[in-house]
């Protein structure tokens, strides 16, 4: 097992930035033991070929969940809610009604606040009229009356740029000294965390330092934020922007929301925008409302001046805001003592020290190991979804706390040779549920996911190792599972094809046609023309659908009931018949009904009929709105059933 040990801190961070050169490797772990070794190498190309279509199968599982997870959490997370609140007020207090002198006059963005309003109408000859606003201007107007407070802004560089003369940005700077000033605090305070890797990174991809105020207004430098948009991490990538440049984004990873890796990817983006568009306004604008709008307006407008341009209601409100936003928080936090905020103590700088470990490993381990809570470990490794490290064939670079590096060596072989002795490992299938595990190995499903940190409801990632502890086995009976072969009742019209093997997929809940397609390798017209479904509808969990796959396609990686292990029945068939025959002969026998007697309960009721009262109130409609019995009630009741 290699190591790799390095303390984070401004003056290393250069070599900290993964896929750059410079990792110092120290092996300081012994070597995998000759029969692991000898096992990679005896491995079956098979298996690479399988490892490789779990990866795609994944990828694609990975992006129609998140599809819906987004259409379902339209909102954003928690962690982008200081940047909507934000946005809130900035709307409320940039809401002007201004009057120009001439035909010629565009509405732009101004303060709401008299003091600099009372400015900008002097420079510029504006009237405004304000809407459900203070009257009183904020420190920041008072400020800009001040010859010197002018001087020192109007020299104060940002991208390179010294004309901050802008209404514009003059009006963020009301709004970060008034209203946005609490927020504008919080997030200057949380950018001494990444503030060495972002800056480090732009030093080294040589561009200017002041676009660390870039991921300031994108995130409030979270690197868990996710827009409504579905933009996530530092700098806000959507999920096809952050693959173009590299990041990887699956049900297992997401680099978007690692705060070295996404800085990298921003850093290079922001690169190409400044090689397309020659200035850092214009820039600015294509990072927000994207390249495609930028160059439209531009063509659009005849002029490549972004505020030309803006004055010409050329972009989008909000990225006619973005560039004097940018620029007027940086103008604050470069002048902090000017606006009282330089007395803020910012948050410790994101340390670490860097490990490789195995594929599939638990982060519960390793917080073991190092003797930190979980969290923490967590927290360090924002990009990781599951808990664990992504599976596969290759190490991972795994972040733990500062110094801990001695600690781990000496304790991570033992305690993950001790939890694999108390453990076997299970590698989920595609279509494959916690419950479905669970009833492989007997094992109540509340222990996997407790095992492995999932949430009720949530699909186990293809291809991840679940944790199955050695002591559950065997311990869990699933209710109503019976030891006959299941009865599945199939369309009319037979289907068969001497090249084509029959399976049987059971649904789980948020399948698609589209996602099972996806996983299957197959037509999902194929899967509604051999089950005869409306394509239209929505698939209920629990249905078994039968597909055909080819008799060479390996299905070791999906959860597939083979032929033999079910009762196949053609509607209309011998079979069908006999079958209805044999329910119709077998019904009403052992019904019978029970008068309820003094002192009586459903659950007295259930255990002396051998039933369960879900059953009871099943059979009696009544008994589903109270559990309250009167003497002499009749209940129906099927003993034994």
């Amino acid at each position: 097992m290699m190591m790799i040990n390095m303390k984070f801190s401004h003056a290393n961070a250069r070599r900290l930035m993964i896929g750059l050169s410079g990792l110092v490797a120290l092996s300081l772990a012994a070597p995998a033991s000759a029969q692991e070794s000898q096992t990679r190498r005896d491995a079956s190309p098979s298996v690479d070929a399988a490892a490789e279509w779990i990866s795609v199968a994944a990828t694609a599982g990975f992006d129609a969940s998140a599809e819906a997870f987004e259409a379902q959490n339209e909102s954003g997370s928690d962690d982008y809610k200081e940047v909507q609140e934000l946005e809130k007020l900035e709307e409320e207090a940039m809401h002007t009604v201004v009057i120009g002198h001439g035909t010629d006059f565009d509405p732009e963005l101004l303060a709401p606040f008299h003091g600099t309003l009372s400015l900008i109408h002097a420079d510029l000859g504006y009237l405004s009229a304000l809407h459900r606003l203070s009257e009183t201007a904020p420190t920041g107007s008072a400020l800009l009356d001040r010859p010197d407070v002018q001087k020192r802004l109007a020299d104060t560089k940002v991208l390179g740029l010294t004309q901050h003369d802008q209404a514009a940005v003059r009006a963020y700077l009301d709004f970060f000294d008034g209203r946005g000033k609490r927020t504008l605090a919080g997030w200057i305070r949380r950018m001494h965390v990444f503030a060495p890797i972002i800056l480090e990174t732009l030093r080294d991809k040589g561009l200017p330092e002041d676009l660390i105020y870039v991921a300031m207004i994108e995130s409030g430098f979270s690197p868990w934020a996710r827009s409504p948009a579905a933009a996530v991490g530092l700098w806000q990538f959507i999920r096809s922007t952050g693959r173009y440049m590299g990041l990887r984004i699956d049900a297992y990873v997401d680099e978007r929301r690692d705060p070295v890796k996404s800085t990298i990817a921003a850093a290079e983006y922001l690169t190409y925008l400044y090689d397309k568009f020659g200035s850092w306004p214009l820039a600015l604008a294509a990072y927000n409302g994207g390249p495609g709008l930028m160059a439209k307006s531009i063509r659009k407008y005849n002029s490549n001046d972004y505020w030309y341009i803006c004055r010409q209601n050329g972009l989008y409100d909000e990225t006619r805001r973005y560039v004097p936003k940018v620029i007027g928080a940086a103008l604050v936090a470069k002048n902090a003592d000017v606006f009282g905020l330089d007395m803020i103590k910012g948050h410790a700088p994101f340390e670490f020290d860097l490990v490789e470990v195995p594929p599939s490993t638990r982060l519960s381990l390793v917080s073991s190991a190092v003797g930190a809570e979980l969290d923490t470990i967590k927290k360090l490794n924002p990009a990781l979804l599951t808990g664990a490290t992504p599976p596969g064939k290759d190490t991972y670079s795994l972040r733990i706390p500062v110094g801990t590096t001695k600690k781990f060596v000496q304790n991570f072989d033992k305690i993950r040779l001790d939890n694999g002795a108390e453990h076997i490992t299970h590698r989920v299938r595609f279509g494959e549920s916690v419950e479905m595990i669970g009833e492989t190995h007997r094992v109540a499903p509340r222990v996997l996911r407790a095992a492995n940190g999932l949430k009720k409801g949530q699909m186990p990632p293809i291809g991840q190792e679940l944790i199955v502890p050695k002591k559950a086995l065997g311990t869990w009976n699933p209710r109503g599972k019976s030891s006959s072969k299941k009865v599945i009742l199939l369309p009319s019209v037979e289907y068969k094809n001497p090249k084509l093997k029959r399976y049987f997929y059971r649904v789980q809940s948020g399948d698609t046609l589209k996602a099972m397609g996806r996983g299957l390798g197959i037509n999902p017209a194929d899967i509604t023309l051999w089950n005869h479904l409306d394509p239209n509808a929505a698939l209920q969990s629990g249905l078994y659908l039968q597909i055909f796959l080819p008799e060479d396609r390996a299905t070791d990686s999906l959860a597939l009931t083979a032929e033999s292990e079910v009762t196949p029945i053609v509607i209309g068939s011998a079979a069908h018949k006999k079958l209805k025959a044999k329910k119709t002969s077998s019904s009403g026998r052992g019904r019978r009904w029970h008068r309820v007697r003094s002192g009586e309960s459903l659950w007295l009721i259930a255990r002396r009929y051998k039933v369960t009262v879900k059953k009871l109130k099943r059979w009696n409609r009544s008994l589903r709105r109270s559990n309250t019995l009167q003497p002499g009630q009749k209940i129906l009741v099927y003993p034994g059933r």
